[in-house]
């Protein structure tokens, strides 16, 4: 009975996920982040946001953060050599803090609501899974408005690389975590075409405030 509801509940799931079959969409109308943020959660220019993991701010997701007017953007990474990386980046947000520290660490360097939106891109699969899930049950008490995912979905092997230990990765998501846990998720297929064979990369985003 247990598998069977089980099984059950992965289908209700799946339903509740939108889907774009590969070659159905460009890659753009895939990665675009203000677009999609401002769509969920409202204007952004009066939000303060925090980008967690944000490493040299070099991939197509993470890039474009910069490029959002936030009123506060603060980028938390542990890496040193990105953290210089960081402090070169051009930015429009009112005001921009770079704090060179673990993830975690957030939670006794900011008040709870003093941060609006937390922005997880790239960077929940490097975490174990049990570690994920507590770090997430967290922010929903620490955060004034939401969170914003963006993650690879099913086993994608990645070793430490740049001498960086932490990009590792230590866990495998699938869309239905993500439901499970109460966010609107959107699945591209084949989104991550670099990889082979090409993985999906799904957007999972969930607002309280």
């Amino acid at each position: 009975m247990k598998r069977q509801a089980q099984r059950q509940y992965e289908s209700g799931a799946m339903d509740a996920v939108k889907t774009y079959k590969k070659n159905t969409y460009p890659f753009e109308e895939g990665a675009e982040v203000a677009e999609r943020l401002t769509g969920f959660f409202g204007d952004l220019s009066g939000l303060c946001a925090a980008d967690l993991g944000a490493g040299p701010g070099s991939t197509a997701v993470g890039s474009q953060v910069f490029d959002i007017p936030w009123r506060r953007l603060i980028s938390v990474e542990a890496f040193s050599p990105y953290v210089e990386e960081l402090r070169k980046r051009d930015v429009r947000t009112g005001e921009h803090e770079i704090v060179h520290r673990n993830i975690e660490d957030i939670f006794g360097e900011f008040k709870a609501g003093e941060i609006d939106l937390a922005l997880i891109f790239d960077v929940i699969e490097h975490f174990p899974r049990r570690k994920a899930l507590g770090l997430l049950r967290r922010l929903e008490s620490f955060l004034a408005v939401g969170v914003a995912i963006f993650v690879p979905l099913g086993r994608v092997k990645q070793d430490a690389y740049d001498g960086n230990s932490l990009q590792r990765h230590r866990s495998s998501w699938k869309a239905e975590d993500f439901v499970r846990l109460g966010y609107s998720v959107t699945v591209y297929e084949g989104m991550h075409g670099d990889l082979d064979p090409p993985v999906d990369g799904a957007w999972a985003l969930k607002r309280w405030g």
